[in-house]
């Protein structure tokens, strides 16, 4: 498990499946979710996976504008596709940060809240079993095999 130490932590642990990630710190900043959101789209370019569970463990309520932009971010550096479960347990956190996926252009990625490492695990590694729901209105393809290989433009 490697660990990059700054104002937060942040473990990051290779599943088999996923990306298993822990962050803790007291407070977080829109320039320590940028270092650590770059970090993981690092980590998982680097395990070539298209799957992340990301457990919180913040002891502030993240503000809405730092909520938005943490949904932008990592739709901004994340692949196309990429699924992302975020597990925190204070309600009122999960709601602020819920906030903010809906009101950012998220829709390249699959963020999805919960409340407990396990269901988020669940869903992880359900979602790449056909699923009986429909999907979502305008999200992008899921991640193909080839996500990370670079394709040559079409002329």
């Amino acid at each position: 498990m490697r660990s990059l130490i700054s104002r937060y932590t942040l473990e990051i642990d290779q599943n088999p499946n996923f990306i298993h990630a822990c962050l803790s710190a007291k407070n977080l900043t829109m320039d320590d979710a940028r270092r650590y959101i770059s970090a993981l789209a690092a980590e998982c370019l680097r395990f070539k996976t298209g799957k992340l569970l990301l457990e919180r463990q913040v002891n502030v309520l993240p503000g809405r504008v730092l909520a938005y932009y943490k949904a932008a971010t990592m739709s901004d550096m994340f692949p196309a596709g990429m699924q992302v479960a975020i597990v925190e347990s204070d309600g009122e956190a999960r709601e602020r940060l819920q906030w903010g996926i809906d009101h950012s252009d998220a829709d390249s990625i699959n963020v999805k809240l919960f409340g407990t490492a396990a269901d988020a695990e669940r869903w992880l590694l359900d979602s790449g079993r056909p699923s009986r729901s429909r999907k979502r209105e305008g999200r992008k393809p899921a991640l193909s095999k080839n996500a990370f290989v670079q394709q040559p433009l079409r002329s």
